[in-house]
């Protein structure tokens, strides 16, 4: 996808310099971008690189340049943009987002073969992709994204707009917030393998019957593991 620097100012609120029609496709150092990549700049030690950069559009966090750097009034017709902002770090990840949203838009749909047990219902804005599992009593909240070969255990709860991507196991009696991402292969609510020695010296097993209760706005990288502790993560 490309952008040019006038729709990137006008998206994130910032105050443009430069070409205005300079078109970008990707992003890179400040130091290594070439007249394709949108790069950004938050601290001074990377001022010096301003100067020679061949970056299409570089956003520039305002209070780094005020009363440093004056850059000419008024757009120019080629050449690269500079896009004052508060805080270039915060509108890069909020121009990524919306890029992001783009090329990936939220799937809908129940695929095949999937199996759901009778009674639980799938709103018709989430997503059950092929090869998911999801056991009885589950509840599932508003635009959920559950990707293939997921197993959801018997009375989980997940709430609106989280996703799990491929391979997430979450056994049963375990609690997701909204807007939780748990990437691949994260497994929440495992055995924590407790044992205690008997009398014989023979290591008997303690069940874990606990369970794990993550609240709303968290993300868990790829094979994460959260044992059955009655645990709640926040």
């Amino acid at each position: 996808m490309e952008f040019s620097a006038q729709q990137i100012a006008a998206l994130l609120g910032g105050q443009l310099y430069g070409n205005a029609n300079a078109m970008v496709s990707d992003v890179a150092p400040i130091e290594s971008a070439e007249a394709k990549h949108l790069t950004f700049l938050t601290d001074e030690k990377y001022l010096p690189y301003l100067q020679n950069t061949k970056a299409g559009v570089v956003l520039i966090t305002r209070s780094l340049v005020e009363g440093k750097i004056a850059f000419p009034e008024g757009e120019g017709k080629s050449g690269g943009a500079v896009i004052l902002v508060d805080n270039a770090r915060g509108a890069m990840g909020q121009l990524l987002s919306m890029v992001s949203k783009a090329m990936f838009p939220a799937k809908k749909g129940i695929e095949q073969p999937s199996f759901i047990s009778e009674g639980v219902v799938v709103p018709e804005d989430a997503y059950v992709g092929a090869f998911a599992y999801i056991g009885k009593n589950v509840r599932l909240g508003a635009r959920v994204q559950i990707y293939p070969n997921v197993y959801i255990g018997d009375n989980v709860v997940i709430g609106d707009g989280t996703i799990l991507y491929a391979g997430v196991r979450v056994y049963a009696n375990c609690q997701i917030g909204k807007a939780c991402i748990l990437h691949a292969g994260v497994v929440i609510g495992a055995d924590g393998f407790g044992f205690e020695p008997d009398a014989q010296g023979v290591n008997q097993k303690i069940p874990q019957i606990g369970n794990v209760i993550i609240e709303d706005d968290v993300e868990l990288g790829a094979n994460t593991w959260i044992t059955s502790c009655r645990l709640r993560i926040t």
